[in-house]
């Protein structure tokens, strides 16, 4: 193989491997509807919503009667973790996505909830 065939096969690899890594990064955005084991009455269920303003990555959780906005988001692939303060609270959440679900894990200071979820709204 010649060097400008290699040249045109590593070119090829890497687009390859950018589009993979953007649209996995863009399913995140959207509405998700959320459940949590185990959960106070009116933070057992909301959704989160998720968005990307001018290359920055934003979030909010929203139940019923108030929403929270999400701190420190950060997604990688299927892998999305955020902080968030619930009524002096500070909650760490990561999430595992599997294309239109996903299953987590929120841990604050009075132990760990487990989470899942589906997007409803792009």
């Amino acid at each position: 193989m010649n060097l400008k065939a290699t040249f045109k096969i590593a070119i090829l690899f890497f687009t390859i491997v950018n589009l993979s890594f953007t649209t996995n990064n863009d399913n995140i955005i959207g509405t998700w509807s959320y459940e949590v084991t185990n959960s106070q009455d009116g933070y057992d269920k909301g959704q989160l919503i998720f968005s990307q303003v001018d290359g920055q990555w934003k979030g909010i959780v929203k139940v019923d009667y108030d929403k929270f906005t999400v701190k420190d988001l950060k997604v990688n692939k299927e892998k999305v973790s955020f902080k968030v303060n619930v009524e002096g609270y500070n909650i760490d959440v990561v999430l595992k996505l599997k294309e239109n679900t996903f299953t987590g894990k929120a841990s604050f200071s009075e132990g760990v909830l487990d989470l899942k979820g589906k997007k409803i709204k792009i």
